[in-house]
């Protein structure tokens, strides 16, 4: 504005020197502004994806949330993931109670980080399959094996192992699970709530087994 002022009023021959300047000024405080907001909308992005892996993340253990695991499920129900056949398991701690009488809240707490971090060496480990790992809360996780090649048997032998070596036997961490096949043995396909259920129903046979032996 200034330069044009200038020129009209003044007709002043070295106009263009002062309308280039003000021209680049101006790019450049537009230029400043957009790399400020460019600047400030990565770091809003950031923090969103920060604040999102942490409401999906079990802060005592690691692994991957309640949240995380329906979530999971709803992409596999609306077709988002799709899976050709998945094992799922239940697994849960029993007699935590004992230990934390025993042993102390503490080392209570320490029998549901190791029982995790079993699970998730377990997972790293077996380069067949993708392993997806869950803490629902409490005692509780969940394991989900895409197009699974192994036993239910041999995935619970080898996480009970896994147990015995980080607990060193100082105290017994004992494991229940309960399990559910996506695809039947005769090619039909459950729905993902008959599946989860399946796995559930087992868990508290078996688990219904134990309290009666007691």
């Amino acid at each position: 504005m200034t330069a044009l002022i200038l020129y009209w009023v003044y007709s002043i021959y070295w106009y263009d020197m002062v309308f280039q300047a003000g021209i680049f000024l101006y790019t450049s405080i537009l230029f400043w502004h957009l790399l400020q907001k460019t600047s400030r909308d990565s770091q809003f992005r950031m923090e969103q994806l920060v604040y999102e892996k942490m409401s999906m993340e079990d802060r005592m253990t690691g692994l991957k949330n309640r949240k995380a695991f329906e979530k999971y499920i709803k992409e596999i129900q609306e077709g988002k993931i799709r899976l050709e056949n998945a094992l799922f398991l239940f697994i849960e701690i029993t007699g935590l109670k004992q230990i934390n009488d025993v042993y102390g809240m503490k080392t209570g707490d320490e029998s549901v980080i190791q029982t995790a971090r079993c699970i998730q060496k377990a997972a790293d480990s077996d380069q067949r399959h993708k392993i997806e790992s869950f803490r629902n809360g409490g005692t509780e996780f969940a394991v989900i094996v895409m197009d699974p090649q192994i036993q239910p048997q041999e995935l619970e032998c080898l996480l009970e192992n896994e147990v015995k070596k980080e607990t060193e036997n100082r105290y017994y961490i004992s494991l229940q699970f309960g399990y559910g096949y996506l695809k039947n043995e005769d090619g039909t396909r459950n729905t993902v709530s008959d599946w989860k259920r399946q796995a559930d129903h087992m868990l508290q046979r078996t688990k219904g087994a134990i309290y009666d032996d007691v």
